[in-house]
């Protein structure tokens, strides 16, 4: 126990990203869109 509240801070219960979240869980590729989004970004920016 290295908490004062007695419960270790250290131990991930959870992932901070499901694969459901991730690109291949959508049925995208891993790579990344920020090229493709640049390039076709509106004329106002």
């Amino acid at each position: 126990m290295s908490s004062a509240s007695g419960w270790e801070d250290d131990i991930e219960v959870l992932p901070d990203t499901t694969t459901d979240e991730r690109p291949t869980g959508w049925g995208d590729d891993d790579a990344s869109n920020d090229a493709r989004l640049l390039e076709e970004r509106p004329p106002h920016w």
